[in-house]
């Protein structure tokens, strides 16, 4: 169930929403995966943000 798998992967992720640091340094190693094959699609874009703004962080700052 891909939507299950999302969810319990964003609960497991949440967990560093408290170490801000942590949390961009996820958020810049998934940027850079999602541009790791020259393709980086609105999806990927959009998962990322979804991701950042369960960690806390400003989506719209997200430098993709």
């Amino acid at each position: 169930d891909p939507d299950g798998e999302k969810s319990r992967i964003l609960r497991i992720v949440s967990k560093i929403a408290e170490d801000q640091q942590a949390a961009a340094i996820l958020i810049r190693i998934c940027v850079a995966v999602g541009k790791s094959d020259g393709n980086f699609v609105e999806n990927e874009k959009a998962a990322i943000r979804q991701l950042a703004a369960r960690l806390g962080l400003d989506p719209a700052r997200i430098d993709m």
